[in-house]
């Protein structure tokens, strides 16, 4: 079935959407690591249990976006979400720690 190229722009944002709300959840068991320290053992277990449920919630925004068709421009559009998080969130921290580490001076 051939889709409009609007339809398509669609799928492809909300996939871009879906691999930011991936990365952000990963992002909250990494801070969540940080809070409560744990065993090599259960940072598999989470991990483990995140790649699952990553999996299944993938294939399902897949299902329900693309009507059960694999098309791989919703495979590229959530890696690019994942990456575009990853670079914002990388250069918020990285403005932040300069910020902080300037205010650290002055108050010294």
């Amino acid at each position: 079935m051939m889709l409009d190229i609007g339809t398509e722009i669609s799928i492809f944002i909300a996939a871009c959407l879906t691999g930011v709300f991936v990365y952000l959840v990963y992002c909250m068991i990494c801070i969540f690591r940080r809070i409560c320290r744990h065993s090599l053992f259960w940072i598999s277990v989470e991990d483990m249990l995140f790649w699952i449920g990553t999996g299944f919630f993938l294939f399902s925004e897949m299902f329900r976006t693309c009507q059960g068709m694999v098309r791989w421009y919703f495979v590229v559009g959530a890696l690019c979400g994942v990456v575009f998080s990853w670079q914002i969130i990388r250069i918020l921290c990285k403005n932040w720690l300069r910020k902080k580490k300037k205010q650290d001076s002055i108050n010294m």
